[in-house]
């Protein structure tokens, strides 16, 4: 298995895990990963560093990191376990509210919202920091790495585009979930 197909492995919770509401489970695997991303440059090199450790109570996910939403602040509109995913990021490009840049790293500046697409569909987000992205990977509470362009599991897909960062991410999700017909928990 190669460096993108080991880190597939990595990013994704035991079966046991994922039942778990316990703080300090989540926290003990965040803290494994992070060492066995280290361990995994003996076998196959990277410059993946850990950004910023996960916890358990970070409720964003790469699409909310990238673009800057923070939880609290759609907190009303978020119903279900609905958050900003790949379907409002897919719409913010077909809407061409999220602003193309390029697929060029060279053409990129600091602060550009890097998607990564697989089968056409966008399946991962990080923000550009001086030639590196710097990115949230998995599902539900995770770590913050910073890497290079293609240092990323290899379930986000290989396709790239870059974005201008976007202005107003939070209301644009509201707009767009209400659009979805999600109401607002004070509308219940």
């Amino acid at each position: 298995m190669g460096l993108r197909g080991e880190l597939n492995r990595l990013t994704t919770p035991d079966d046991d895990l994922n039942g778990s509401s316990s703080d300090t489970d989540w926290n003990t695997w965040l803290e494994g990963q992070a060492e066995s991303v280290a361990r995994l440059n003996q076998t196959h090199p990277h410059d993946i560093r850990l950004a910023e450790l996960g916890t358990a109570r970070d409720e964003r996910n790469c699409f909310m990191f990238a673009l800057g939403i923070n939880p609290d602040a759609i907190r009303d509109m978020v119903l279900f376990s609905i958050h900003p995913g790949s379907a409002f990021v897919a719409a913010l490009i077909a809407d061409e509210v999220l602003p193309f840049r390029s697929t060029d790293l060279a053409s990129a500046e600091d602060g550009d919202v890097v998607v990564y697409f697989r089968d056409g569909q966008p399946r991962h987000a990080g923000v550009l920091r001086s030639g590196r992205v710097i990115s949230k990977w998995g599902a539900g509470p995770t770590s913050i790495w910073d890497h290079s362009l293609l240092e990323v599991p290899e379930a986000y897909g290989d396709e790239i585009k870059i974005y201008r960062p976007l202005e107003g991410a939070e209301s644009a999700y509201c707009d767009w979930a209400e659009g979805q017909g999600l109401p607002r928990l004070a509308d219940l």
